[in-house]
């Protein structure tokens, strides 16, 4: 009895027994039926699988197309991981502003739009850019104080750095000079 279990546990978590070990009728019997079990359950554990990639691709799809779930679906892990994704995908992708042109996919003969419209001046003699909007949105992110996770300049900061150094050291020498 104890040969038919330890050729079945040794088949069953796929372990070669060695020659002699497979000398023993009892414990070869053990062993074939573990290896069967081994088999099927790795069989089964694939057709899981298999099913499971479908229910991703399938809620994936569903997700990025925008379709609304039902709630048997969404209680499918495999289906509900997968919509997650897609609708992620959705949502990334309407993010970008589809009325802005990307640079890249701009083609080079065709010229960027210009506003027609001038610069008007106003009954108390001020002159007023009616193109500002972009001007006025650029110059402020140029002038905006550095905000956490901005990538910091190194050679700027070296640069300053060597600065404050060098005006520490010359208003030091130039005292020595003057006592």
């Amino acid at each position: 009895m104890v040969n038919i279990k330890a050729g079945y546990d040794i088949g069953k978590k796929g372990y070669k027994p060695t020659e002699l070990a497979m000398k023993d009728s009892a414990f070869a019997a053990g062993y074939k039926q573990g290896a069967a079990d081994r088999a099927a359950e790795l069989a089964a554990n694939a057709a899981k699988a298999k099913d499971a990639l479908a229910q991703i691709k399938a809620g994936y799809k569903d997700g990025k197309d925008g379709v609304k779930p039902t709630a048997e679906q969404m209680a499918n892990t495999a289906y509900a991981a997968g919509y997650k994704q897609g609708a992620a995908d959705r949502a990334a992708a309407a993010a970008k502003d589809p009325k802005t042109p990307d640079p890249k996919k701009q083609d080079p003969k065709t010229p960027t739009p210009i506003s027609t419209k001038k610069n008007t001046t106003d009954t108390k003699g001020d002159t007023t850019d009616n193109n500002s909007g972009a001007a006025t949105k650029k110059s402020a992110e140029g002038t905006a104080l550095p905000q956490a996770g901005d990538d910091t300049n190194v050679v700027a900061a070296s640069l300053g750095a060597i600065a404050v150094f060098g005006a520490l050291f010359g208003l030091a020498g130039d005292r020595r000079k003057r006592a």
